[in-house]
């Protein structure tokens, strides 16, 4: 089952078919010069780490437009920047930034990174820089990479790691996609077993509608029909829900709940998480149009030639639907990046329709065998609980030092108190309202449901605090940093201190250390 209509199909079809310019025409395939390490290893042994800065420097030696560096990190992040070629001052440029290897036990990544690299400068995909640059970060988690890890040295997972950017790999990261905000990124991972040769994930917050629509409904499409062609076959991402929290696969490990007569109620399927701490929900919200591309694996050297090949057409597809859109991506993209007028997601969760199909339930047994059991309910449409529209900003007290280093890592203005840019608002923060958010959960008359937002804010006491950082909501990325600073946000700043409290833990009268300031 795939969730793109039969409609949009056969006209993603119909267009793939179509040697127009608009859907990435490409250059003939030339024979490959600068091979990678792996392919001089034909594909018998991995990349090495220490090989990949070295690598992108001789190539860049030989090409023009291909400047390499490093970002800041624990062992040096490499950095492909690839520019467009000249062409007409009235064109679009699209900007589309690449990751890879951000658990550093998935490898396919850090290879297409290095073939995307020599490809978009000496090979077939020369021809879409004439519209696009192309930053590429081929290995996000290089330590993990060097000692076979999936998290960093200092035990983080990067990839759900773009709320808090507790490493400096993330950081290094949001440094380089701040200063540049690209248009598109393009996460790469491996998964475990599949059914499906290539699975690509697009944004599931709320807050993000503009970037999932784009995503799922015009680049998709072409990326479902190039692996049509090559019989490769294609899923959208498919996550599983158990015992109240999400896991990042179809295929889960045997449990007596899931053995008998079929999967408990409380097992489902679903899109990937809602929460914004992963890179495809972060990025999205910041304002581009972000894909999860994965592809199965045993995560070692046996068919490593086979998913890298997977995921560069995966990658190349993506590139060309970009190419061809870039007009109708770079207009999506910049209204995305503002300042909504409409309410702002809090809290939401994924609910079934009454028409709702059900899926397969795959699981592996005790011997490591797959095995298929009954159907279980797909649960794909996102129920928005609680929701508040964007105030004129916020005030941040200053005791909050993580917090305002993790903004300013975002790439948001953070203003000193009693700065110029912190009166910015003019009278109208003046003339503003302060609002605080209590720290006790709050329940409805009926005990039934929690409080709305909306009702439980009160006017501030002691608000602004001396020395409080002043962060206006209007400044590119306002999704984001609305989802990272409002208190109740389920998957902001705050929210492992909201999951965690009770109300046992609750001083009365207690409120966020963040201030809403509204008209």
């Amino acid at each position: 089952m795939r969730f793109l209509p039969a409609w949009l199909l056969a006209i993603a079809l119909l267009l793939g078919a179509s040697p127009a310019r608009t859907l990435g025409a490409q250059t003939p395939a030339l024979a490959v010069s600068f091979p990678t390490p792996a392919e001089e290893a034909d594909y018998a042994s991995f990349t090495p780490p220490g090989e990949v800065g070295p690598y992108l420097g001789r190539l860049a030696d030989e090409v023009v437009g291909l400047d390499v560096d490093t970002l800041p990190g624990p062992a040096g992040i490499p950095i492909a920047r690839i520019s467009a070629l000249p062409k007409d001052d009235e064109a679009t440029v699209v900007r589309v930034l690449v990751i890879g290897a951000q658990h550093g036990i998935e490898r396919a990544g850090l290879e297409v990174g290095l073939r995307l690299a020599r490809d978009l400068t000496t090979g077939r995909l020369s021809g879409l820089r004439e519209g696009m640059e192309v930053r590429i970060v081929p290995m996000a988690n290089p330590w993990g990479v060097e000692n076979r890890r999936r998290e960093t040295e200092t035990g983080v997972d990067l990839a759900i790691d773009h709320v808090r950017l507790a490493a400096a790999e993330t950081r290094a990261v949001w440094t380089e996609y701040a200063a540049w905000r690209p248009h598109v990124v393009l996460d790469l991972h491996e998964l475990g077993p599949s059914e499906y040769g290539v699975q690509v994930g697009v944004p599931t917050h709320p807050g993000a509608p503009a970037a999932r629509r784009f995503a799922r409904f015009y680049m998709l499409p072409y990326v479902a029909n190039r692996l049509a062609r090559r019989d490769i076959r294609f899923h959208e991402y498919v996550a599983t829900w158990i015992a109240g929290r999400t896991h990042e696969r179809a295929a889960v490990p045997a449990a007596d709940s899931l053995r008998g007569d079929g999967a408990p109620s409380e097992v489902w399927f679903t899109p990937p998480s809602l929460a914004a701490q992963s890179a495809l929900n972060a990025f999205a919200l910041a304002g581009s149009v972000s894909f999860f591309i994965a592809v199965p694996s045993s995560r070692d050297i046996i068919g490593l030639q086979e998913r890298t090949d997977r995921m560069y057409l995966t990658v190349q597809a993506l590139l060309q639907a970009a190419e061809g859109l870039s007009a109708d991506l770079v207009a999506a993209t910049t209204a995305a990046r503002g300042l909504p007028k409409d309410s702002l997601s809090l809290r939401a969760r994924y609910v079934a329709r009454d028409d709702a199909v059900r899926m397969p339930w795959v699981f592996i047994n005790d011997r490591g065998q797959r095995e298929q059991g009954v159907l279980a309910p797909w649960r794909s449409d996102v129920e928005v609980q609680d929701a508040l529209p964007p105030p004129l900003g916020w005030w941040v007290a200053p005791a909050e030092t993580e917090l305002i280093e993790a903004l300013r890592g975002h790439g948001f203005a953070v203003a000193a108190p009693g700065s110029t840019d912190a009166s910015s608002g003019g009278p109208a923060v003046e003339r503003a309202r302060v609002l605080a958010y209590p720290r006790c959960r709050t329940t409805a008359a009926d005990g039934a449901a929690e409080v709305k937002a909306g009702d439980a804010l009160r006017a501030a006491a002691d608000a602004p605090p001396d020395g409080a950082a002043w962060v206006a909501a209007d400044q590119p990325g306002a999704r984001l940093l609305f989802t990272l600073l409002e208190p109740w946000s389920d998957t902001g700043w705050f929210a492992d201190v909201r999951s965690d409290a009770s109300e046992t833990d609750c001083v009365p009268g207690s409120v966020y250390p963040v201030y809403r300031v509204v008209p």
